[in-house]
């Protein structure tokens, strides 16, 4: 649904889903490292990212997680495809949470459960120099 096209009117959607954002990136970093704040990409060292871990960043105004998988690195988006709330791990379901309607996805970013139907954005990522660079999902 597209913001003009949402019952509440255009604008304040955005505004509520910014705030959603904003408070989720603030109870992220509540959880222990939060994510680091910096557009339109982000970069770290690779090191600082063991096999298995798992990285907070923000990507052009939205939450993002990094992980260091057998396979390599993996960044997702962390805003649910279904209505843009923010999501949370869940280390005890291995998934992806959305407070807002229940959905799910699972470790890979596919849903699982609830309205959501599309998985979570993938965004780029490249390694250069022992560093770490996420930029944002393509339009």
């Amino acid at each position: 649904m597209r913001d003009r096209d949402h019952p509440t009117g255009p604008g304040r959607r955005s505004a509520l889903l910014r705030f959603g954002g904003a408070l989720g990136a603030v109870a992220l970093g509540a959880c222990g490292r939060g994510p680091e704040s910096t557009a339109p990409g982000a970069e770290f060292a690779l090191d600082e990212l063991p096999p298995g871990g798992r990285r907070l960043l923000v990507v052009d105004g939205d939450p993002v997680e990094v992980t260091h998988t057998e396979s390599g690195l993996v960044a997702r988006s962390l805003v649910c495809t279904h209505f843009g709330c923010p999501l949370r791990w869940d280390a005890a379901k291995n998934q992806y949470v959305c407070p807002c309607h229940e959905g799910a996805f699972g470790a890979d970013g596919r849903p699982v459960a609830g309205p959501p139907v599309r998985p979570l954005r993938v965004l780029p990522v490249r390694v250069e120099a022992g560093r770490v660079r996420v930029e944002p999902a393509p339009s």
